[in-house]
């Protein structure tokens, strides 16, 4: 999940002309808290509702976890 993420955020980018569309975080700290913030977003917020298989769930309380553990990081720096 967070490589389409990603994948959907260069793209974006991208299509935008912004910056470098490998550096879906951005150069600073604040750039990067954003960018999980509104990965943690896309998390809780799917576009479409859909059947998930437990194996599914499971990865995406693991993604979870891993962003909300790298936002608490981000913010103490």
């Amino acid at each position: 999940m967070p490589l389409r993420t990603a994948r959907v955020q260069r793209a974006e980018n991208w299509m935008n002309g912004i910056g470098e569309t490998n550096d879906i975080l951005g150069k600073t700290v604040q750039s990067a808290i954003m960018a999980t913030k509104q990965a943690l977003y896309n998390l809780d917020h799917p576009l479409a509702p859909a059947y998930r298989t437990i194996e599914v769930e499971q990865a995406r309380i693991k993604e979870r976890e891993f962003y909300t553990a790298f936002l608490e990081k981000l913010e103490n720096l």
